[in-house]
């Protein structure tokens, strides 16, 4: 069976940083772990527009020169970094513009962000350049044998030192059923139904339910939608309405207080602040916002509303309406009194955001058992009184939750996904991956509290690909750098 060094689950930004990362530093130092990038559908497939999550039209968040390679400090902490640097440079998003004959016109563009589809093509001749070593496949099934994962994905197995988790999984949603309707969709399957909204009539009620980034973008191609048929859609005083639903009081606005913004591209100071600054940073700034033009959009359309609580519904309770159905509303702060509504909607979309702990689906029992324990080990900084409130809601107590094998069965409920999301994250240890646990899995997407806002998203690609490769590769850390060596 081969063997391989790090294997790499996703050809997203991150896996492609980690393959650039490998190129770069192997032009100037001897490498004793190769890596292999394994990918669904190809590089960069979840930006295209072709498998959902998006149209591929969406532009990013981030600014493109947070790139492969950003912020391009391995000069601080890696013996020849700035050699590496260098190398890293030539994969950059700005060569990619020039190799391509791009870059006058985006810079008379105003450095315009590039749309998600843009992004793809910028991955993909990255992934060209360095002769990416990445293969197509779905995980099965990953388990451990001896000190290795052993990692198996249709006929094929492969064993490796380290396993990097670098995508989330599916969308969370509300109810668990219901979804081949076509009026209803999530964070995902939106966008392949987009074309099913075209059917919005007068009077409709369209609900979206979440806060963040992935629920204010879907509100407004919604919007986007009503607007461009405005003339069909709205008769008179009678209007579609679209119903934001979320347990915030409205739609936050990003920060873009540099002083939070830091922290994303380079948090060498994140460790001196104490948990409850960090959360507020990243409350802030990442999650539940939405950029100034979705909000500006939004609060300036009669067409929208906001409802402060949390949407309940079950496929069967349907209204007379044509392709209709009925929701419960439970308005209020989960810390008020609370009163039930039900409404009915004609079209439903749960846009909560993605599953980040879909991967211990995919362990076997014994591998997923054997890792929960260790997490549960750690020191227990995490119990609140929210979620002891949780906690009764259901007839459950703390000790309900510090049993391994209940949790290891139960992944599917969101009181266990979330108290083992909280756990895990606790756990992120400085070079990405669960604190003393070997074989080394490394969880970016985890990684924020811990170890810095940027780390779970685009914006400190060239850091995160460091700090992973020098846990397998000793001999590239400055004496100085205790930090990668731990």
């Amino acid at each position: 069976m081969a063997q391989v060094g790090l294997l790499i689950v996703g050809a997203g930004p991150k896996g492609l940083a980690l393959a650039a990362k490998h190129h770069a530093i192997s032009r100037h130092c001897q490498l004793d772990n190769d890596y292999l990038v394994l990918e669904r559908n190809g590089v960069g497939a979840h930006w295209t527009g072709d498998h959902g999550y998006t149209d591929g039209l969406q532009t990013l968040v981030s600014p493109p020169e947070q790139d492969l390679g950003y912020p391009y400090k391995s000069y601080r902490d890696l013996i020849n970094g700035d050699r590496i640097d260098a190398e890293m440079q030539k994969l950059s998003w700005e060569s990619f513009l020039v190799a391509t004959r791009r870059r006058d016109d985006w810079i008379v563009k105003h450095r315009n962000r590039p749309t998600h589809k843009e992004l793809v093509e910028y991955l993909q001749w990255a992934g060209a350049q360095i002769s990416l070593s990445h293969t197509i496949g779905e995980v099965d099934k990953i388990d451990l044998e001896s000190d290795e994962w052993l990692v198996s994905w249709g006929n094929e197995n492969r064993t490796a030192c380290g396993l990097v988790i670098t995508s989330h999984g599916g969308p969370k949603r509300v109810g668990g059923k219901g979804y081949e309707n076509p009026r209803i969709s999530d964070g995902r399957d939106f966008w392949q139904k987009l074309e099913n909204f075209e059917d919005i009539q007068a009077g409709d009620y369209i609900g979206v339910v979440g806060a963040g980034e992935t629920a204010g973008t879907i509100a407004l191609a919604i919007l986007d939608i009503i607007e461009r048929n405005a003339d069909r859609m709205i008769k008179g005083f009678v209007k579609p309405e679209i119903m934001l639903v979320c347990k915030q009081p409205g739609y936050f606005l990003r920060s873009d207080v540099s002083k939070d913004l830091r922290y994303f591209s380079d948090p060498i100071e994140w460790q001196e602040l104490i948990v409850a600054q960090r959360l507020g940073i990243i409350k802030r700034a990442d999650r539940g916002v939405v950029s100034s033009h979705v909000k500006m959009r939004l609060e300036h359309s009669d067409l929208v509303s906001y409802h402060v609580g949390k949407l309940e519904w079950e496929p069967g309770y349907t209204v007379p309406t044509e392709g209709g159905f009925l929701t419960q509303i439970t308005y209020g702060l989960e810390s008020e009194s609370t009163e039930s509504v039900p409404q009915p909607l004609n079209f439903l979309v749960s846009a909560l955001g993605f599953d980040d702990m879909w991967f211990l689906k995919l362990f076997t029992h014994r591998a997923r058992v054997k890792l929960i324990s260790h997490v549960l080990d750690s020191e227990d900084r995490i119990t609140s009184d929210s979620l002891q409130k949780s906690l009764s809601k259901e007839g459950k107590t703390i000790e309900d939750l510090e049993n391994p094998e209940v949790l290891a069965d139960n992944l599917n409920e969101p009181l266990v996904s979330s108290w083992l999301q909280k756990k895990f994250e606790f756990s992120i240890a400085y070079d990405l991956s669960v604190d003393g646990f070997k074989p080394k899995i490394h969880l970016p997407r985890l990684a924020g509290l811990m170890q810095g806002p940027g780390f779970p998203n685009l914006n400190c690609l060239g850091l995160l690909s460091d700090r992973i490769w020098c846990a397998y590769e000793p001999q590239l850390v400055e004496k100085s750098s205790s930090k990668l060596l731990s």
